[in-house]
């Protein structure tokens, strides 16, 4: 069973992995739909732009068929790939530090929310660790929490597919840490159980023991009785 320091990870890593990269194809989506993006594609200064990014990502194939245009969607597309397009399809206005560096504490732009976003996939998907104490999982989710909430407040119907989706797996997280942590008690009482157990019979041995000992004592005392009863009625002719 992984630890509950993996778990931490694993369950941060897959929220930005599930929900926030789905809350980008839908940042994206919101400004340029499927259906129009191949324009903006094939606008030479936006391509010269992003162009390389695509042959990075291998994904010149997709974006650019040999045949036709895109018309495909944004389901399959990464936060790397969502994060290139975003910043230079859709006319988001970057944030207070600049496109490609860590935003203002302060800035709850969109354009600094998605800048989060890709700083923590990064940093998850390129890390030297794959632990997070409790203390460092709490700050993450509420990082990402912090994301998903101040994106998906800006779209139409007040909607919280994203953060009902990161928050459900917060929500099992932490069911399998109480889980872990309840079979964690219960082996621990299962051992101690199994050594008092053990200190019993060692114990009983022990008693038993003792027990033999004094019996052998008895039997033996006995036979010395037996002795000398018969000596003494050998010595005294009366006693026979």
């Amino acid at each position: 069973m992984a630890t509950k320091e993996k778990r931490h990870f694993t369950t941060v890593r897959d929220a930005l992995d599930d929900p926030c990269t789905k809350l980008l194809q839908e940042v994206l989506r919101q400004h340029v739909p499927e259906t129009d993006i191949h324009k903006l594609l094939n606008d030479p200064a936006k391509k010269r732009k992003i162009i390389q990014f695509v042959r990075n990502f291998n994904q010149e194939s997709t974006l650019y068929p040999q045949t036709g245009v895109f018309s495909g969607t944004y389901a399959d597309f990464d936060v790397s790939l969502l994060y290139v397009l975003i910043r230079n399809l859709t006319g988001i206005p970057d944030h207070n530090t600049g496109w490609g560096k860590t935003p203002d504490l302060t800035d709850n732009s969109i354009g600094a929310h998605v800048e989060r976003i890709r700083l923590l996939r990064n940093k998850y998907a390129h890390g030297s660790t794959s632990q997070l104490t409790d203390k460092e999982f709490e700050k993450e989710w509420k990082n990402i929490m912090s994301c998903i909430q101040g994106i998906e407040k800006t779209f139409p119907g007040n909607n919280t597919t994203f953060q009902d989706a990161a928050q459900k797996l917060f929500d099992e997280a932490k069911n399998q840490a109480n889980i872990g942590e309840t079979l964690t008690k219960c082996k621990e009482d299962i051992a101690h159980t199994s050594t008092r157990v053990e200190g019993l019979h060692e114990e009983l041995k022990n008693t038993q023991d003792e027990l033999n000992t004094v019996n052998e004592r008895l039997d033996g005392h006995d036979k010395l009785l037996q002795i000398q009863k018969k000596k003494r009625e050998s010595q005294d002719p009366c006693q026979k």
